[in-house]
């Protein structure tokens, strides 16, 4: 844990539901960025390696105690100016990840009818049915 912060990584449970979203890239980052260095909640720290490019932590945060961001971008860019990006969100709680992404989605959409860079692409994982 980092000095001074209150708050622990996440530690999973078993018994609850988890939702993990990966954009990359992402053209649309919803948060702005805190001071120093970013905090490693998910116990990911990176580099992420895709498609032979990859990402190093540059921000997080922790806004709900079931709520955890996570931004990852290529070495020597920030969250404030890069060219990709890789978002992982987790949230803990009952909802089905066809909700929470379902929601999620309809949160971009709205945004685009305003920002012509707001955009979206989901992508399923085989082994889920």
């Amino acid at each position: 844990m980092e000095p001074g912060c209150k708050t622990q990584p996440l530690k999973m449970e078993p018994n609850k539901k988890r939702f993990v979203s990966l954009v990359a890239p992402v053209l649309l980052s919803l948060s702005l960025p805190a001071a120093g260095a970013a905090i490693d909640y998910l116990s990911v720290p990176g580099p992420i390696s895709i498609n032979q490019s990859n990402y190093d932590l540059a921000w997080s945060s922790h806004p709900k105690d079931n709520f955890y961001i996570q931004e990852y971008v290529p070495a020597g860019e920030t969250p404030e100016h890069y060219s990709n990006m890789v978002l992982l969100q987790v949230f803990i709680g009952s909802k089905s990840a066809k909700d929470v992404v379902g929601a999620l989605v309809k949160i971009i959409e709205e945004r685009g009818r305003t920002d012509p860079i707001a955009h979206h692409e989901l992508f399923q994982s085989r082994w889920q049915r």
